[in-house]
């Protein structure tokens, strides 16, 4: 029998990390389980900086990339 328990989950959005990793993230619910699990994902953070310097944005934009902030 399922529980009546409300969740709130804060799983932020990939590509602009708050935590001093740049690897990517995701989240999967498991509603049969009510388990909820968080991943991170290795990814080339420099080469996607590069491209956001190449595209003429703000070079902050790829820093944080980089470093994750």
């Amino acid at each position: 029998m399922r529980s009546h328990r409300r969740w709130v989950a804060i799983v932020g959005s990939v590509g602009q990390p708050r935590d001093r990793n740049p690897a990517a993230a995701y989240t999967l619910f498991d509603l049969d389980g009510e388990q909820i699990t968080f991943f991170r994902v290795p990814y080339n953070a420099t080469a996607a900086a590069d491209k956001i310097r190449r595209c003429g944005l703000p070079g902050s934009l790829a820093y944080r990339v980089e470093m994750g902030i």
